[in-house]
């Protein structure tokens, strides 16, 4: 595997979206279900931990249906593999408890932002929302509402 600090970031990325799921309601995985057959295969075929981890995000993609099967078979496989292992409360509030956060500076820079998006001063708005990705806090845009959270 070729690791890079990008690599990093997008695999934190991945388990931040998949916690972020499971944070949405309490779900234990039934230990008697067994690893999902893919993700085995991959792990047979030399240890084939890239096509593992492809196989968990096809695993995951079907969790969105919220049926327990599909729920079980991700979370069992992917605890096999070493990951999933934390509360999602836990895993999601990692690292956050040294960030301060102006929530009145930040709700000025969102404003300023918006501003500048309405008016089509794109740069302005991309150079909003980067003082604040380097203050800790990621941007959400859905149509014309922007949420905001903390990384």
């Amino acid at each position: 595997m070729n690791w890079t600090n990008d690599n990093l970031q997008e695999s934190k990325k991945t388990l931040d979206k998949w916690y972020q799921y499971f944070s949405e309601f309490d779900f234990k995985p039934d230990l008697s279900v067994k690893i999902d057959e893919n993700v085995m295969n991959a792990l047979n075929d030399d240890m084939n931990t890239p096509q593992a981890i492809a196989e968990l995000h096809k695993l995951f993609k079907n969790c969105k249906s919220n049926d327990r099967d599909s729920l079980n078979q991700f979370l069992i496989s992917a605890q096999f593999l070493g990951l999933m292992n934390d509360e999602p409360s836990q895993w999601l509030s990692w690292g956050k408890e040294n960030i301060i956060v102006d929530q009145n500076k930040i709700e000025s820079l969102v404003t300023q932002r918006n501003t500048a998006r309405a008016n089509k001063d794109f740069a302005e708005a991309d150079r909003i929302r980067d003082e604040l990705e380097n203050l800790g806090i990621v941007l959400e845009d859905k149509g014309t509402e922007t949420t905001w959270k903390t990384k």
